[in-house]
């Protein structure tokens, strides 16, 4: 069955951390690390912090975010002491006053803009704290979807089936007939599975191993797989 529709996560998929600013944190608590060391810090990270979400059964909250950032310290070979929770609350005093999450993928608006030419549908499906379209309007990608599905906002989240199941519902498509990419192969990958979608694991730099399911290093081998399958 041909695609119809395109379904994308929005951390660490649409729209990115701020990694200068993380940088900028780390050095006021003693810890230098260029942003490109950071940045393949945080993708070893993830794939560490999956079993850690999939159990607890939410990627929000405060102690997430913690295990997130210890997680990330310890890839950049700093050990998790006191200035781990001074910097969990630096980032976020500066996360209220400034949106972290707001530096679009280099690839997404082209990614999605051919997605929309090609008439397929193209939302967002996010475990978020009711932000998700405010970091999609800073990053100025919000007018690139059709749709966003915040999970705050809709009560459910990934990897809920339901959460999909209700992209699949504005989208008007069946669930053999929609993809979704997104970061973290437990909460992505599988909640889109149990829904009957193809689920894509984003995986920039080989972290996730062997895995079964379809890969994709960037957005754009995303589109290429879509863009193979719409036209099946």
């Amino acid at each position: 069955m041909p695609l119809r529709a395109a379904f994308f996560d929005v951390g660490n998929t649409l729209v990115h951390l701020r990694l200068d600013r993380m940088a900028e944190a780390f050095a006021a608590e003693g810890v230098g690390r260029e942003v490109e060391a950071i940045r393949a810090a945080e993708r070893r990270a993830r794939v560490r912090l999956d079993p850690i979400v999939a159990g607890r059964g939410t990627t929000e909250g405060l102690d997430v975010m913690q295990s997130y950032l210890r997680l990330i310290l310890e890839e950049v070979g700093v050990r998790w002491d006191g200035r781990g929770p001074r910097l969990v609350e630096r980032l976020r005093a500066l996360g209220r006053v400034e949106r972290l999450w707001s530096e679009p993928d280099p690839d997404a608006r082209a990614v999605l803009a051919a997605l929309r030419r090609r008439g397929l549908s193209v939302g967002v499906i996010s475990n978020s704290d009711g932000t998700a379209e405010q970091s999609l309007r800073d990053a100025g990608l919000l007018d690139a979807v059709d749709f966003v599905l915040d999970s705050h906002l809709v009560g459910v989240e990934k990897p809920d089936r339901r959460i999909f199941q209700l992209a699949l519902g504005r989208a008007a498509v069946a669930p053999a007939e929609a993809a979704f990419v997104g970061d973290l192969y437990s909460i992505d990958v599988l909640g889109a599975r149990r829904a009957g979608m193809t689920g894509i694991l984003l995986d920039p730099i080989g972290a996730w191993g062997e895995r079964d399911c379809p890969r994709a290093r960037d957005l754009v081998e995303f589109r290429d797989f879509v863009l193979a399958r719409a036209d099946a």
